[in-house]
């Protein structure tokens, strides 16, 4: 489990660095006492395959595009 800390309301994008797993397969799942938006733009996953010597690819595979009428959750 991750904390990733409030940002007031604000937009902000908060690096939050995970352990390294290998797998093929996960489900992530994302709780919070009060709402909250994740805009798939601010949101990176960054991956690659395992042992492998090529640079880490950028996903963004959370969230939603609109940072105008605010991201659905």
């Amino acid at each position: 489990m991750y904390t990733i800390p409030s940002t007031g309301g604000y937009h902000k994008k908060i690096y939050v660095p995970f352990q390294p797993m290998k797998g093929k397969m996960f489900q992530h799942k994302l709780t919070a006492a009060t709402g909250f938006r994740l805009y798939q733009k601010d949101c990176e996953v960054r991956c690659k395959v395992w042992g492998s010597e090529e640079g880490f690819q950028v996903q963004n595979p959370f969230g939603d595009v609109s940072r105008v009428q605010g991201a659905a959750i």
